[in-house]
């Protein structure tokens, strides 16, 4: 198993338009901005365009960048397998459209380096900045009205997808988690919130790319019913002393 001290893991999903131009912005970020030692893991999870040799290419020209080869397609699948193949002080993500703005990954990490389990982007705190259509503004609105009304959180957004975690949630939270998509990010914040783990919400700057898959309107109604089931799931909760 890999030691390092930040893993920053990019799950992709037939990205071949935007993957290059993103993996080239995130090594040169933190290139410049991130101290101590880091890797970007490409987590090619089910792809089948161009979208994995254009990985390896990048892996073999840019230091620090490697690549997974996942066969089962999912955010959530993806992030269990590649936490779980590093030992690291902080493991993170994000959404390879790079729509959250990737300066804010630096308060992510101190965050988590200060003593937080996990820290999060934000688009609904009072000096967050979104820029997205309105059709999908109301579906994502509608969504966290009903995980709170639903599951009880109190979280103001639990879909950003812009996370850093502790070795102690990649170790503790998430081999709980059974969502192999988006509904990962769900079952991690409220276990975690349940479970009394410190949490940071990050206000962020974030941009809807026009050409993005991660369209969360497609996925709505699928995920109400997740969190139905997902209710059931918590009253068996028993959360950490």
């Amino acid at each position: 198993m890999m030691e390092t001290d930040i893993v920053l893991v990019a799950p992709v999903y037939n990205e071949e338009e935007v993957i290059e131009g993103s993996v080239r912005r995130l090594h040169a970020h933190m290139s410049d901005n991130i101290v101590g030692d880091w890797l970007i893991v490409i987590a090619s999870n089910g792809s089948t365009d161009s979208t994995l040799d254009i990985a390896k290419r990048l892996s073999a020209e840019l230091p620090r960048v490697q690549v997974m080869d996942i066969e089962v397609k999912g955010r959530g699948y993806a992030l269990r397998k590649a936490w779980a193949r590093y030992e690291a002080g902080v493991y993170a993500y994000c959404d390879i459209d790079l729509s959250t703005d990737i300066a804010h990954l630096s308060a992510l990490i101190d965050s988590v380096r200060g003593g937080t389990d996990i820290a999060f982007g934000s688009r609904y705190k009072s000096s967050s900045r979104i820029k997205r259509k309105l059709g999908r503004l109301i579906v994502s609105k509608v969504f966290i009205f009903l995980a709170k009304a639903i599951v009880g959180t109190g979280i103001s957004d639990i879909m950003c997808g812009f996370k850093a975690v502790s070795p102690r949630v990649r170790d503790e939270i998430v081999p709980k988690t059974t969502g192999d998509g988006w509904f990962f990010d769900v079952e991690l914040l409220v276990f975690a919130e349940r479970g009394g783990y410190r949490l940071d919400e990050v206000p962020v700057r974030w941009t809807k790319s026009p050409k993005s898959k991660l369209a969360i309107i497609d996925s709505a109604l699928h995920m109400s019913l997740d969190l139905i089931r997902f209710r059931k799931r918590l009253k068996a909760y028993k959360p950490r002393d």
